[in-house]
């Protein structure tokens, strides 16, 4: 009598547990894992302001690399449109010498030269 009771307690465990994995495997979880949201990769861009902060710091403005066509004169700013999160931005003078690199990151909206 006692070795059927214990097969009955290892046969109703077994069959609870199977119950338990089957319903999980069939209902799924409560909460839905959802992966976390992050910013477009390059694909929004923004419009910056570029400011010379010296009399002797000017040129044409690149963006990564490429010229915008826009030219920026000592003590001044100039706008440039559709910059992407991260661009680099330096300047080229009219002796085609290159300034140093300065990045852009989205918030700041405004890049400042104050050196070549």
């Amino acid at each position: 009598m006692k070795n059927n009771k214990s097969k009955f307690k290892k046969g109703a465990i077994k069959y609870c547990f199977l119950f338990i994995i089957f319903t999980l495997i069939f209902a799924g979880c409560d909460n839905p894992i959802i992966p976390p949201t992050s910013e477009p990769n390059g694909s929004t861009t923004y419009d910056i302001t570029v400011i010379s902060g010296n009399v002797t710091v000017f040129g044409e403005v690149y963006v990564n690399g490429i010229a915008t066509g826009k030219n920026l004169q000592g003590n001044d700013s100039v706008q440039i449109q559709n910059v992407p999160d991260g661009a680099a931005i330096t300047l080229v003078d009219e002796l085609e010498y290159t300034s140093h690199t300065e990045f852009f990151h989205y918030p700041e909206t405004a890049v400042t030269f104050n050196w070549f």
